[in-house]
């Protein structure tokens, strides 16, 4: 028993560290900008935050996975002043929130003097923020994506979309990973769903169909999937359309897992129509 709980205690930490996260910081070459990408990067941190499937590191070397962030400018934008800075609340986030303001108001005050009597349109200052995740230990890269944004709030709000979407992309190992066997009883016969889930979001699924006859239809695929602590969705395709009410599948449902993460609820359309007929079905890990 002591052995046991020894083997436990060295095995935890690696499963604990299955879908951790490290974000670096953010770099850039705009020296107007340059000072507030502590903030910047925290924000993209606390997108991460609370999340089920991943979770943050603060160590760079036990992380499963690397966020990296470069940001570069369009349009003119002008380096906050002393007097911006010293007014700016403390902390880091709150800091680039204003400076961010500051940078796109300064750049358009300067733009609007230049352009005096011109009538020549002029873009607002933007900035383009590049992040990518990649695999820490083969350095494959996951996803990767740019956001736009002419202001902070819509840095906020972009860039929580961009790390769900990398969430969504991770395998989702202890999760959801594996063979999940389901079955959908009807009135003339029933459909049995056999999913099967493998890293980098892709799925296959194997249908079942036993009408009421005893004829049993089966069909398979694969497709993809994503899950992102919240909400699963998987969209397949069945190429040669054996089971007509099961011709593709496009779900987009809320998992409830059960204790021992050994079986999950979900309410799904029982037919190749998304807006068709809904029921709550179990799948059970195989």
């Amino acid at each position: 028993m002591k052995n046991l709980f020894l083997l436990v205690l060295l095995v935890l930490p690696y499963l604990a560290a299955a879908q951790d996260i490290y974000v670096a910081d953010f770099e850039t070459e705009e020296a107007a900008i340059k000072s507030l990408m502590s903030g910047v990067t925290d924000v993209f941190r606390s997108a991460f935050a609370g999340n089920s499937t991943a979770s943050l590191t603060t160590r760079r070397d036990s992380a499963a996975y690397i966020v990296t962030g470069t940001v570069t400018r369009f349009g003119e934008m002008s380096a906050p002043s002393a007097e911006q800075r010293s007014s700016a609340v403390s902390g880091s986030v709150n800091i680039a929130v204003q400076l961010f303001s500051f940078a796109v108001q300064s750049g358009n005050k300067s733009r609007d003097g230049q352009n005096a009597g011109n009538k020549e349109k002029t873009t607002e200052p933007e900035v383009l923020v590049y992040a990518q995740l990649e695999d820490a230990k083969t350095r494959r890269i996951v996803a990767a994506s740019s956001i736009r944004c002419a202001s902070w709030r819509e840095y906020l709000e972009k860039s929580a979309v961009l790390a769900a979407d990398f969430v969504g992309r991770l395998p989702l190992a202890g999760t959801l990973g594996g063979s999940w066997r389901g079955i959908v009883e009807g009135d003339t016969g029933e459909d049995e769903y056999i999913l099967t889930f493998r890293a980098d979001n892709q799925c296959t699924i194997t249908v079942n169909s036993r009408d009421a006859w005893g004829e049993t239809k089966t069909q398979t695929a694969s497709g993809n999937y994503g899950y992102n602590g919240e909400i699963l969705t998987i969209r397949v395709s069945f190429i040669e359309r054996i089971i007509r009410h099961v011709s593709n599948i496009d779900w987009r449902a809320i998992p409830v897992f059960a204790s021992d993460r050994s079986s999950f609820s979900v309410v799904i359309p029982v037919t190749a129509e998304r807006s068709g007929p809904r029921e709550r079905v179990t799948f059970r890990k195989e």
